[in-house]
């Protein structure tokens, strides 16, 4: 079992996210199967990894939400491993764009490590080397260029452009 959550990072983290995420998505077409941006799939799979039965993502106690953050978005994403402000870029990424998706786009950020969408010792020294404020900068701007797409390929998606843009501008301001 990894250590409880409480490093001050990754509260600064999480406390972003959750300012962005809400309770639950309360959109016309957004997913009503979200708590505090915990989807009911994601949840599920916590549970059943407890041995624990299913159950609604809006029954969700703080806990286990806060669990799971930690556990599947910041250590999963090895955020710990992270320089500021590129780790708090990424757990949100995870949280927002999905694991897979961040994992590609920081590696892609990156610039110099195959992108295969784990991040492992070689995509770890490869951030290290570079200039955390850039690297952040360029993460960000490769996940309003994701949005824009998002939004240009569905009109379901435009309505969330301004809010991603304004995640992003968010983001931004912690460079």
């Amino acid at each position: 079992m990894p250590p409880a959550p409480g490093s001050p990072r990754f509260e600064k983290a999480l406390a972003f996210v959750l300012d962005h995420e809400g309770r639950t998505a309360d959109e016309p077409v957004g997913d009503p199967d979200t708590n505090w941006g915990i989807t009911q799939s994601v949840y599920d799979a916590f549970r059943a990894d407890r041995g624990l039965p299913t159950r609604p993502v809006d029954s969700a106690t703080p806990d286990e939400l806060r669990t799971i953050y930690w556990e599947r978005f910041w250590l999963g994403g090895r955020c710990d491993k992270l320089p500021e402000p590129v780790d708090l870029i990424h757990f949100d990424s995870r949280v927002n764009l999905g694991e897979g998706t961040a994992n590609r786009m920081l590696q892609t950020a990156v610039g110099s490590v195959l992108v295969d969408g784990m991040i492992g010792s070689k995509t770890l020294a490869a951030v290290r080397e570079q200039d955390p404020t850039v690297l952040g900068a360029r993460y960000c701007s490769m996940r309003l260029m994701r949005y824009v797409t998002l939004a240009r390929s569905s009109g379901r998606l435009r309505q969330f452009l301004r809010g991603w843009s304004r995640r992003v501008a968010h983001l931004l301001e912690q460079l």
